[in-house]
C-alpha cells in the first residue's frame, strides 16, 4: 500500500485552492465550517466532523471556507446561492510513506436546502465510505 493513489489523487483535485491561498478564516467563518461539518452525516453514523476528529485529521484553519455562490462554479456542478463548503486537511500518513503527500489536501461539498454532496474524493471518502477508510493499520476509522 506505499504511496496510496487516494493522497496522491486528492493533491491533485484541489478545484478551489486558488480561492483559499489569500484568505483567512476569522471565527464567525470557522464556527460555521464546523457547524456545516457536524450537520453532515457519515457512512458511520456519525456527523463528517466526527469523522475527521475520530481519524485524526487536522484542518487548517487559515485555509478552509465556507462561501455562498453567487454565480455558477461549473467545475464543481455548482450553481448560483449554493454554499461551497472546502476544508484543507492534513491526513495522517501511511506508516512508511511520506507525510508530505498527505498534507494540504482537500475536502470539498456543495450544499444546497440544507443537504451536503460531496464535490471531491476526501469529502466522498469521508462522507460515504464505510469503515476503515484506509486498512486496518491505516486510517482503521
Amino acid at each position: 500500500m506505499k504511496g496510496s493513489g487516494l493522497a496522491k489523487g486528492a493533491a491533485l483535485g484541489c478545484t478551489l485552492c486558488w480561492l483559499t491561498s489569500a484568505q483567512a478564516t476569522t471565527e464567525g467563518e470557522w464556527h460555521n465550517i464546523l457547524n456545516a461539518l457536524d450537520h453532515i452525516p457519515s457512512a458511520v453514523g456519525i456527523s463528517v466532523r466526527g469523522r475527521i476528529e475520530n481519524c485524526h485529521i487536522k484542518i487548517q484553519r487559515g485555509t478552509s471556507l465556507i462561501d455562498t455562490r453567487q454565480t455558477a462554479l461549473p467545475a464543481l456542478g455548482a450553481r448560483p446561492g449554493e454554499e461551497i463548503l472546502q476544508i484543507a486537511i492534513d491526513v495522517p500518513p501511511l506508516p512508511g510513506d511520506d507525510a508530505s503527500i498527505y498534507k494540504d489536501l482537500s475536502a470539498t461539498w456543495i450544499v444546497s436546502d440544507g443537504h451536503a454532496r460531496p464535490a471531491n474524493g476526501w469529502a466522498n471518502w469521508l462522507q460515504n465510505k464505510p469503515q476503515p477508510i484506509g486498512s486496518d493499520v491505516w486510517m482503521n476509522c
